[in-house]
């Protein structure tokens, strides 16, 4: 077996190799749990999945990527909690994966994660094509602005059953991830704006009586 970059792809240190123009391209989408590859809607502080699809016609060997926020304003900040590979057809040996230091802060905008990466189980034969799933990745919103934040895959790098290396890979659209109040603080915010009201009627109250107390 061709070991040209096996043992540079587990270091990260992937090199460079020439496009075959006739080659097909992997095509790698954020979905969600679901398989939906538009949006997620979740509360400042809560935990949710994602996951990377694959659709490719080319066998791989290895793969490598990022996952990064690409909201131009305003920039969030996201937390990657966890990072699990889907196997088969990906290996399950934690010698054959990369994850970045965890948690790792994407303070954005434009910040990627650290290198995600994993080979294939069988590393002569690939992964084989079609469709399949290569990591689910747990993440939080820890920013202070709520609103809606872009998230897509960066630096996508992997190689075929020839130990050839290519960074042709497409993206998928942007997955939008709206954050929005936590109920518990939506709740106290209406409870805060009654009480403020009741304050205010009851000084406007009392500014009567003294006005009365006044005229008598």
């Amino acid at each position: 077996m061709n070991m040209k970059w096996v043992v540079p792809l587990a270091m990260l240190g992937l090199s460079l190799g020439a496009v075959d123009a006739a080659r097909g391209f992997p095509t790698l989408t954020i979905v969600d749990t679901v398989g939906d590859p538009n949006s997620v809607t979740v509360d400042r502080w809560e935990s949710f999945n994602v996951l990377v699809h694959i659709d490719t016609d080319v066998s791989m060997v290895a793969l490598q990527l990022r996952l990064q926020e690409i909201t131009a304003v305003p920039s969030g900040s996201f937390r990657l909690n966890s990072v699990s590979f889907s196997t088969p057809p990906w290996s399950n040996d934690p010698g054959s994966q990369v994850v970045p230091a965890l948690p790792d802060l994407m303070d954005g905008p434009d910040y990627k994660s650290g290198y995600i990466l994993d080979l294939a189980t069988d590393l002569v034969n690939g992964t084989g094509t079609g469709e399949f799933y290569f990591a689910t990745i747990n993440l939080t919103y820890a920013g202070a602005l709520m609103g809606e934040y872009r998230l897509n895959l960066s630096d996508i790098l992997y190689g075929d059953t020839n130990f050839d290396d290519f960074t042709d890979a497409l993206t998928g659209q942007d997955y939008i991830v709206t954050v929005i109040p936590a109920p518990g603080a939506a709740v106290l915010g209406m409870i805060g704006l009654g009480c403020v009201g009741w304050v205010k009627k009851r000084l406007e109250k009392r500014g009567e009586t003294d006005y009365i107390s006044q005229e008598t």
